[in-house]
């Protein structure tokens, strides 16, 4: 998986509408931010997650912040 087709993923998963289509353009700085899309609950989170190596990990050290705010 590129890292547009991974950022195609987030985009979906967190419904954010991006205009991914360049490939010139700074992913870090149209994903600010984009763990408060999940908010309050964090469903859906593990889309974000899914396709990383160790996102099992990744997403139990976030899990805590949506439980405090659910």
């Amino acid at each position: 998986m590129t890292n547009f087709e991974y950022a195609r993923r987030i985009d979906e998963a967190a419904g954010l509408d991006l205009d991914l289509d360049c490939k010139e353009i700074d992913l870090q700085d149209k994903f600010y931010g984009l763990f408060q899309c999940f908010m309050p609950d964090g469903i859906g989170i593990e889309t974000v997650f899914a396709p990383l190596q160790n996102g099992t990990e990744l997403q139990a050290r976030i899990m805590p912040i949506y439980t405090a705010t659910a």
